[in-house]
């Protein structure tokens, strides 16, 4: 890339940092401003997910807030993520990849959209049933596992499906949620990470810009969540997602 579409790919990278540590699905912006920059959508996916890890670098410090049943499901995320992950370098032609592409940003976008209805109503049904303080291994482990091979194939509002899900199926408060979510999406970037460096479909100079970016937008990412509400954000993002979602369908 020139140099000035590395600037541009700095500045996209802080605002993904931002939103995915304080929201969702930051790393949409940078993987459509790459295609619209002419990359090949597999290598945009693979340079992105190899710099999303950074974006939730200050996970680590919430590591304490932590449910210690997340053990088992954090290693189950790092192998799906990786088979995941290990599907896409290996297995998927650019022309299927293409063709995909727009329909999981269509459902990123009602992942994003309809969030906050889930949210609500998953609340009201645990009022009226007095949920007891229980955790659904059943539903967790299985549901995480999904998430996380979807992570590491293209990951878009990755984050939103691990809130509804711990919503779903646990009891823990907000805060822990939101901790769950952030550590499971720093093991299954990471784990992409590994993946795809060993493959050549990442743009170096560019994810590294990315990387660094995107470690500071997510560590400003908790003051950004304190003073705009996440809805905003995520409706956001699902504006933009959409619109270029219909596009890529349009030109198909």
């Amino acid at each position: 890339m020139t140099e000035l579409r590395l600037v541009v790919m700095a500045v996209v990278g802080l605002a993904a940092g931002v939103l995915n540590y304080a929201a969702a699905s930051g790393s949409i912006i940078p993987f459509l401003v790459m295609c619209s920059f002419g990359v090949p959508m597999p290598m945009a996916n693979a340079t992105v997910l190899t710099a999303t890890p950074a974006s939730f670098i200050r996970a680590l410090w919430e590591i304490k807030t932590l449910p210690r049943l997340m053990v088992v499901p954090l290693i189950v995320s790092a192998l799906a993520s990786i088979g995941g992950a290990v599907v896409v370098a290996t297995l998927v032609t650019g022309d299927l990849f293409r063709v995909a592409v727009p329909y999981v940003l269509i459902f990123a976008v009602v992942a994003l959209v309809s969030f906050g209805h889930v949210r609500k109503r998953i609340d009201e049904v645990a009022r009226r049933r007095h949920r007891s303080p229980q955790v659904s291994h059943r539903l967790l482990v299985p549901g995480v596992a999904a998430t996380s091979a979807y992570a590491g194939m293209f990951g878009a509002s990755v984050g939103v499906l691990i809130l509804a899900l711990c919503s779903a199926v646990t009891p823990w408060p907000w805060r822990q949620i939101a901790a769950v979510k952030n550590l499971t999406c720093l093991t299954t970037s990471t784990c992409g990470l590994m993946v795809y460096a060993a493959s050549d479909l990442v743009l170096w100079p560019t994810a590294i810009v990315l990387a660094i970016t995107m470690a500071v937008g997510g560590a400003v990412g908790k003051v950004v969540a304190d003073r705009v509400r996440a809805v905003v954000l995520r409706r956001s993002v699902a504006a933009v997602t959409l619109v270029a979602a219909l596009a890529l369908i349009w030109t198909s």
